[in-house]
Parts: structure tokens; C-alpha cells; sequence
């Protein structure tokens, strides 16, 4: 608890990212305080509502994916995003977003010497996770961060990395009906971290440019 406390005060001021206040130790118990996240996780606001249409889903967690480039720009890395991990509330009637649990987190900037912890949530890890010193990096987060959108826009998960990986398998993408949002979210779950977009800054632009501009109806992109 006091390392994923440590790993956090470097993320203290982050838009969206749950704050440390503070850690310390008591009766041999390692304590966090951290801000109170009000809301329900994504998963259960999905459960309640269905799933959301692409443009409404990109627009909600892109401020999340810009937070997140702040986050790998000091060095860290999530590794553990998914719809349990993320936080809706409606604030000043707009639905906002949190990122929550940085106790998978790595610093990139550290050496981590033997066998690191294998973190990895169905669904959700990039093959690298699976690995015993895998290339893990910002990369990783936007594997992760694909499939929640996947996830939202399709009512599904993908299959599991390591499936994936044996049986050589593409994401279907019927559910999503605009081609360029097709092909990014394509490219950010190739299975390749050598082919997969790499970084959040570069996948968050990407995302942008498949969103509708003013009334041009042909970048629309939705949920068939």
C-alpha cells in the first residue's frame, strides 16, 4: 500500500486521477487516504444504462486518456485500466470521469530486478502482461484503454490477449460503423507492440479525428 501510495503523490494534481492525501503505518497496517470517489465504476454504470454510442463514449474518456499521457510522460504506467477502474459521476449535469487503483502501476524509471508481478485482467491486458519481463509501456494503456471502449461501444470484451495470440485472431469491429474509428481502434489492439499505436498522445489524436466536426455528418461515427 505505501509503494502504490508513493507511486501516486507523483500523479497529485492530475485531472482525473484520484489524489493521495496521505500514508502511513499503524499497527503493523499500512494505510492510504485518499480523495473520496463518488459515483459507480464504468462497468456497473454500463450494466444500468447499455452501452454507449462511439462518439458520446470517445468524448467521455478522452480527458481521461489526456491525463493518462501525463502519467507516462513522469514515467508510470497503469497497467491495470479497465471498466472496474474507472469512476462516472455526473457533475454540473455532464458525465465525468476517474481513474482509480495505481497498485499495478510501474515506474518505468526504476529497475526491477527478478520476476515482476504478472497483472492482468481478461479482456482487458495487452499480450506483453502475460510475459515474464514483457515490453511493457504507454503502449500497454492503450491496449487497455481500446478495449474499454470496445467494451462500451459493443456491449462486449474482446477476447482474452493470450486467445487472441494463439488463434491469431482480428477484433471484430461490426459494431462499430464508421471505417476510420474501425481502423484506429484496430490499431491501438494489435496484438504487436511493434504495430500498435504507441503512445496515449497518439491514439488520444487519432480518436479526435474520427469524431463528428460541427454538422458534417460524413466523419458521424456510431453504434449500428
Amino acid at each position: 500500500l505505501l509503494s502504490e501510495a508513493r507511486k501516486m503523490a507523483k500523479l497529485d494534481e492530475i485531472p482525473g486521477i484520484v489524489r493521495v492525501r496521505d500514508c502511513f503505518k499503524e499497527n503493523q497496517t499500512a494505510y492510504i487516504v485518499m480523495d473520496y470517489a463518488e459515483g459507480v465504476t464504468l462497468r456497473e454504470y454500463l450494466k444500468q444504462k447499455g452501452r454507449k454510442d462511439y462518439t458520446s463514449c470517445v468524448r467521455l474518456l478522452l480527458p481521461i486518456m489526456e491525463s493518462l499521457e501525463t502519467v507516462h510522460e513522469k514515467g508510470l504506467v497503469h497497467r491495470d485500466i479497465s471498466p472496474d477502474n474507472l469512476m462516472v459521476r455526473k457533475k454540473d449535469k455532464e458525465l465525468k470521469v476517474s481513474l482509480l487503483d495505481f497498485g499495478a502501476a510501474i515506474d518505468m524509471g526504476m529497475e526491477h530486478s527478478g520476476k515482476s508481478q504478472s497483472i492482468v485482467k481478461k479482456g482487458y491486458s495487452a499480450p506483453e502482461q502475460y510475459m515474464e519481463n514483457g515490453n511493457v509501456g504507454g503502449w500497454s494503456d492503450v491496449y487497455s484503454m481500446a478495449a474499454v471502449i470496445y467494451r462500451c461501444v459493443t456491449g462486449t470484451e474482446i477476447p482474452e490477449a493470450v486467445e487472441r495470440v494463439m488463434k491469431g485472431a482480428l477484433v471484430a469491429m461490426g459494431g462499430v460503423s464508421n471505417k476510420a474509428a474501425r481502423q484506429v481502434l484496430t490499431d491501438a489492439l494489435a496484438l504487436k507492440t511493434e504495430e500498435r499505436t504507441g503512445t496515449m498522445a497518439e491514439f488520444r489524436k487519432a480518436l479526435m479525428e474520427t469524431l463528428p466536426v460541427g454538422g458534417n455528418n460524413k466523419k458521424k461515427a456510431a453504434v449500428t
